[in-house]
């Protein structure tokens, strides 16, 4: 529940994936950091971090198999 932590990796997550080409997690993080800064409920924070995770491992997995 440490939001600013959360708000700060999820700004460093979208710009690394941009730049590995990953625009989907981009979108994603974006996302999440802006419900963050708007105060928005912690369902919808929690929601925004989950799509967020997922988006992740299928992209560490994908890039495992190759």
């Amino acid at each position: 529940r440490d939001v600013d932590s959360l708000e700060r990796t999820s700004h460093q997550v979208a710009g690394a994936a941009g730049g590995y080409g990953y625009p989907t997690i981009t979108v994603a993080a974006r996302d999440l950091e802006n419900r963050i800064r708007a105060n928005g409920q912690m369902g919808e924070v929690l929601a925004a971090t989950e799509k967020l995770s997922d988006l992740c491992t299928r992209a560490r997995s994908s890039f495992a198999d190759q």
